[in-house]
């Protein structure tokens, strides 16, 4: 007998229908999944729609020069990307043979060798992050977020990520949260007064960084999630 479908709010979009569990950080990051995965309902249009983007952020990911000294980052460079670079299927890895060699310099002007330099679709990136965002709120909060809510994404630099690592453990009762041997961690400051408001610093591979601010926005502000 066929199992029937569940019935709940989709972590991504609100909707209540048909849902499956889904990966909020996509499987593909990882070369050996977590025994604690964190899963959500998701309906399936939201379900489709997040993968679109899955093999563009583990790309661009392990890509980055910081995040390849990361073993499963590296391992993955080795085996998927470049499988699907010579299979010509990964977008960035087009990207990439498209791009330029030139020096790379920490913001301080410390000299750290040479780096291809691609042109990214970042806007790919912050569909893929607007996603994770979506999911994790959902598995803290156990609502989903509102679409009117357009959570803001800042990118952190390698060297400076340390420092925002420090600043958020000062806040009181936070402890990052750890999935795949360091492949993926976040830290999340939360208002239980106000839900919506929220402060989040994730990072991949213990070297790529991302900081967002979830702030609730009017109805009417004209503001609308990536999410289709």
């Amino acid at each position: 007998m066929s199992k029937r479908p569940r019935y709940k709010a989709c972590a991504y979009c609100g909707a209540v229908g048909p849902t499956t569990k889904d990966h909020v950080v996509p499987e593909c990051l990882f070369t050996i999944l977590d025994s604690q995965m964190i899963t959500v309902p998701a309906c399936f249009e939201c379900n489709q729609n997040k993968k679109l983007h899955d093999e563009y952020l583990r790309d661009y990911l392990i890509t980055n020069p910081a995040a390849a000294r990361h073993p499963v980052a590296w391992k993955l460079l080795l085996t998927k990307f470049h499988s699907a670079v010579h299979g010509h299927h990964s977008v960035f890895g087009r990207a990439i043979a498209k791009a330029s060699v030139e020096p790379y310099f920490t913001p301080a002007g410390i000299y750290l060798g040479l780096q291809p330099v691609a042109e990214v679709d970042m806007e790919a990136v912050s569909f893929a992050i607007d996603f994770i965002v979506r999911g994790l709120f959902y598995k803290e909060a156990q609502i989903p977020l509102s679409q009117h809510v357009v959570p803001k994404l800042k990118m952190v630099d390698s060297l400076d990520l340390a420092e925002a690592r420090r600043l958020r453990l000062g806040q009181p009762h936070r402890e990052p949260i750890t999935k795949g041997q360091g492949v993926f961690e976040y830290i999340v400051v939360l208002d239980n007064d106000r839900l919506e408001s929220s402060s989040w610093l994730m990072w991949f591979y213990e070297a790529v960084g991302f900081s967002v601010e979830i702030q609730p926005a009017p109805v009417d502000a004209g503001s609308t999630s990536t999410i289709r």
